[in-house]
């Protein structure tokens, strides 16, 4: 170690948020947390070190200011080292229990706001008011963000029973929570489908008990077998089962599984809705392993954030780690194309994404859009925009090439654009996407201007004169702060010389412009 820094937040942080934040310096050791208002950034080099303090020293992370003292390994106290060591050990197991717990929390979040958006009519699931005790009310926004998740995911069900038409088939539905898909699925879809809800046991206790005591659920669900292992378990009626285990806990999870009778060989749908990048990398792409070894025949369905480093990726991840359970794989995946080469580096024989963008405005009709905007008001179209932009549906395959090509070529019929990549198209040497996947490498000169542009989405642009190029609205980022903006910026473009303007004295400005 050449250099410790000291970092003294304000209020607590989440250890894997600063790992990630104080990563992108280099040469990064370890960080320690020795007590909620104290951690420890280790280096192995002293420039990136005194960069990261400059950089870092008394600006906020996840919304929370810290301060930065540094330190030589020198004067470090080896006593107190190894106090901090012990400390650390004792406290690891804690650490992530409580990680567990936050990520746990998030389900009685989510499932409030899919109430909120159905109860509203934004989409139609009687179930879900079943799983809670009393209403919310979520804000437009809220109720648009669960309405296109569960548009993208009842998608997903659609293409899947549409490919396997009238043949016996399984769902698993990987961290569950309060999810309520089995009990909406028609009685001929019941009939053909063995539904596995997985999720932390704690969960699944509570979803359990909340089923046993509400008739509506009751009524289409009593257990006849029950198995345990542990503090894990399973029920089972043989169409519907509920497992209660941690999903990193793949021999437990085995276990399970081969005791509800789940078979390998049937075609399979696995649903991760805002799963797996809860997770770890390693642990993340040990559980897509694990599905790649024990299914035959899968498709994995995957819906989950991208792009952390743009304006609203920032304050989205901010507000994760704030609550608890941050983003773990966002930075290392943040792409629809790093996604789509991950899943098909791992093992699948075809990967395959939309961002909900796209899947908003090219798959959802006319109509549908009319029938939303009448539901409630509002007027946060740039950051409604944005949130899609943000957002992606991610499909791996392995399957026949025959279902493969079926899949693909429904998903270009409803979509303008979608990224892909097969899994022969990857060399051996180094994992490079070639011309099969729709992406376009270009290479930009800067341009150069006397002030930076504000990063916006949902604006508008106009060239005036053929010199002047007028950038205003939308949403974006000015001076760190995520908003609407109400400037208008004037680029020069014979000089790369830009005015930012108020609107307000737009009148004002004019004759000094041309």
């Amino acid at each position: 170690v050449a250099k410790t820094l000291h970092i003294i937040p304000q209020r607590p942080i989440s250890e894997d948020f600063i790992c990630d934040i104080f990563n992108r310096f280099g040469n990064l050791i370890d960080v320690r947390t020795i007590d909620p208002q104290l951690c420890h950034v280790m280096f192995s080099d002293e420039r990136s070190a005194d960069t990261a303090m400059e950089t870092m020293n008394g600006q906020e992370i996840a919304c929370v200011r810290i301060r930065i003292i540094g330190s030589d390994k020198s004067v470090a106290n080896r006593k107190r080292q190894k106090m901090e060591e012990a400390f650390r050990i004792n406290q690891r197991k804690s650490r992530k229990a409580r990680n567990d717990v936050a990520v746990q929390g998030t389900n009685d979040s989510s499932i409030l706001s899919k109430v909120s958006m159905a109860k509203l009519g934004y989409f139609d699931d009687l179930f879900l008011r079943e799983f809670v005790d009393k209403d919310v009310r979520r804000s437009p926004s809220i109720n648009r963000g669960y309405y296109i998740r569960m548009k993208a995911l009842e998608y997903a069900l659609n293409m899947f029973y549409s490919t396997y038409d009238q043949k016996a088939v399984q769902i698993v539905n990987l961290g569950a929570g309060f999810d309520a898909t089995w009990f909406r699925l028609d009685d001929d879809r019941k009939q053909r489908t063995h539904f596995i809800d997985i999720d932390f046991p704690e969960v699944m206790q509570r979803k359990l008990a909340l089923i046993e005591v509400r008739s509506r659920l009751k009524e289409q669900f009593e257990s006849m077998h029950t198995f345990s292992s542990l503090e894990n378990f399973a029920v089972t009626n043989e169409k519907y089962s509920l497992i209660g285990v941690d999903m990193r806990d793949s021999l437990t999870l085995n276990t399970l599984l081969q005791s509800v009778k789940v078979d390998e060989t049937k075609p399979t749908l696995l649903i991760s809705e805002v799963v797996l990048t809860y997770m770890g990398r390693s642990s993340c792409n040990r559980v897509i392993q694990w599905i790649l070894d024990f299914f035959q025949e899968c498709i994995l369905t995957t819906y989950e954030q991208v792009l952390p480093e743009d304006g609203f990726g920032q304050v989205m991840v901010a507000h994760f780690a704030k609550l608890g359970s941050p983003l773990k794989c966002i930075h290392q995946y943040p792409t629809s194309e790093s996604q789509v080469q991950r899943y098909t580096h791992l093992g699948f024989d075809f990967s395959v994404c939309v961002n909900m963008h796209n899947f908003y405005r090219n798959y959802l009709s006319t109509d549908e859009h009319n029938r939303i905007d009448a539901l409630e008001p509002f007027d946060e179209i740039e950051e409604w925009q944005s949130k899609c932009a943000h957002y992606i549906l991610l499909f791996g395959l392995r399957t026949t090439a025959n279902i493969s090509k079926q899949w693909f070529e429904q998903m270009d019929k409803d979509f303008r654009s979608i990224i892909y990549l097969k899994k022969d198209t990857l060399t051996s040497s180094n994992n490079q996407i070639n011309d099969e996947q729709v992406k376009v490498d270009v290479q930009f000169d800067i341009y150069p201007t006397t002030v930076t542009y504000a990063q916006r989405f949902g604006h508008q642009s106009i060239l005036i004169h053929e010199k002047f190029a007028w950038t205003m609205g939308g949403f974006g980022t000015v001076d760190g702060r995520h908003r609407r903006l109400k400037t208008i910026e004037v680029l020069n473009i014979d000089n790369g010389d830009i005015q930012r303007l108020d609107n307000h004295s737009l009148g004002k400005s004019e004759k000094q412009i041309f």
